[in-house]
């Protein structure tokens, strides 16, 4: 590129370029002026000569774009692309800008791109993952991006590990819904229909736990993932109460209770002490 910002009104150039069916002609005789409001507040000759360049790409003339590839270098784009896209530059000053005056688009490799929908029930966006993430929160992120677009949606997602995503919906209790469609929903989802439910306000149990000499209530009220929480709940409340009884894991589903000391009469009660005990 030339160093003299009038060089091109001393030496002025002119190229064509063409699609194969219309024909672009293109001077350069202006002055190269930094900062020129109109060449888009270009910072160096490569960003003002793209400018120059796109001034005359406008309405039906659009068959390419500029852009500066370094401070020096400008490439063009023919549009639109893929295999139907080329440009073939000519006339008498082409050599002094590019040095290959003839180019032929080919269409993208797709065949690594996955697809999936996400719908709250009300608001469905589709996902195109066709990028090359760098770890699983990058894709987490690329996924977000496309969910925050359609900003009535009802969902995120969140990186679970190094090689898990979820999608989660924002919303709470039976307003959480979330569906999963497309055509590589299989691949990344085992579920592709969540319903969330209102908290249940009946599916607390209660029961009492006696030793002979102490008793305490147990209230049963949380969300137990596994019966070892549910051993753990029941516990604490024993040893709060200064009970001589523990609760231990019988198998994934069940617990028993055992008294901790000789001599101690173990007595269960009230509310819902037979659902929760044969004897």
């Amino acid at each position: 590129m030339p160093a003299d910002k009038n060089f091109f009104v001393a030496n002025p150039k002119e190229f064509t370029v063409s699609n194969g069916s219309r024909v672009v002609t293109i001077k350069l005789y202006w002055p190269l002026v930094y900062g020129d409001p109109n060449m888009n507040m270009a910072k160096n000759q490569a960003d003002i000569i793209a400018s120059i360049f796109n001034s005359y790409f406008q309405g039906l003339d659009m068959i390419a774009g500029a852009r500066a590839l370094n401070d020096k270098q400008v490439v063009l784009q023919g549009f639109p692309v893929g295999a139907s896209s080329k440009l073939i530059i000519d006339g008498k000053d082409k050599d002094f800008f590019f040095s290959q005056t003839t180019y032929s688009g080919t269409d993208e490799d797709t065949s690594k791109n996955r697809q999936f929908t996400v719908s709250d029930g009300t608001n469905t966006t589709t996902i195109v993952l066709n990028w090359k993430y760098n770890d699983m929160g990058d894709l987490a992120g690329g996924i977000n991006d496309y969910l925050s677009a359609e900003p009535s949606l009802q969902a995120v997602a969140e990186q679970v590990d190094d090689n898990t995503f979820q999608i989660k919906s924002t919303n709470t209790g039976a307003s959480a819904i979330l569906e999963i469609g497309g055509a590589n929903q299989t691949e990344f989802f085992n579920q592709q229909i969540f319903r969330g439910e209102d908290e249940k306000q009946n599916a607390s149990r209660e029961f009492t736990v006696s030793d002979g000499m102490k008793t305490a209530t147990i209230l049963l009220n949380g969300n137990y993932s596994s019966i070892e929480g549910l051993v753990q709940a029941v516990n604490m409340q024993l040893e709060a109460g200064v009970v001589r009884v523990q609760a231990e894991k019988v198998d994934v589903q069940h617990f028993a209770l055992r008294a901790t000391a000789a001599g101690v009469q173990l007595i269960g009660g009230g509310t819902h002490w037979n659902e929760l005990f044969a004897d």
